[in-house]
């Protein structure tokens, strides 16, 4: 019996330490930043965390050696996206990750990019440290960053602003939500994560006019 489970736990490990992105790295090159989010978005939201290291990693690598194969500028940020990622998700070893995050969210990058790792260490502060009013400052330098610019174009515009509008919620500050979450429901996107926001969009804005005792605003967004 010991040995059948030896077995069944050795045959479990080689096939877990055996996963790999479900995207092919190849298919990456030369797309748009609309097409790529598209193409990754539930790599990122589902594979990222279950990943191992050696697996992800060697993603990064290879999105690397094929962006500059391919002089692909956006394709060498995406694989430091993907990095960024592990750090976020193994968080064991707090001042480390945070320290690579804050860097990347520096470094002399495109918009999307620095937005994205805006958005992460506002979930950063707000998940793993109990932070919330310095998840809030990211989470609004992320919608900051993206400014007025079209939702087609940056589709996690409107994830951003909705996600900022939430947590706003979250610290009673209403009104500011309500402006946010408007903006988020004027933003036409494309569904990154097999996800419609509008909806989730309504129902917050149904809560926030909750909470001002606005009921007829709340009953028409619920």
């Amino acid at each position: 019996m010991k040995k059948l489970l030896f077995a069944i736990f050795a045959l479990c490990t080689v096939q877990l330490s055996a996963a790999q992105p479900s995207v092919d790295p190849s298919e990456l090159v030369g797309r748009s930043h609309t097409e790529r989010s598209v193409q990754l978005a539930l790599f990122y939201k589902y594979e990222a965390a279950k990943l191992d290291s050696a697996a992800l990693f060697q993603f990064a690598e290879e999105l690397d050696r094929l962006a500059t194969s391919n002089k692909d500028t956006d394709l060498h940020w995406e694989a430091e996206l993907v990095r960024a990622n592990y750090y976020y998700f193994h968080h064991s070893q707090r001042e480390r990750s945070l320290s690579y995050l804050s860097l990347l969210a520096a470094e002399k990058a495109p918009k999307w990019f620095i937005a994205r790792m805006e958005n992460m260490l506002g979930y950063y502060y707000l998940n793993w440290m109990g932070e919330i009013e310095q998840g809030l400052f990211h989470f609004a330098r992320a919608v900051d960053l993206l400014g007025n610019e079209d939702g087609m174009d940056y589709p996690y515009r409107q994830k951003f602003l909705y996600h900022l509008g939430t947590h706003l919620c979250g610290f009673s500050s209403y009104g500011n939500a309500l402006d946010h979450l408007r903006e988020a429901i004027a933003t036409e996107s494309p569904e990154v994560d097999g996800f419609d926001y509008r909806i989730h969009i309504f129902n917050t804005m149904g809560y926030a006019f909750r909470k001002l005792n606005q009921l007829d605003s709340s009953d028409h967004y619920f």
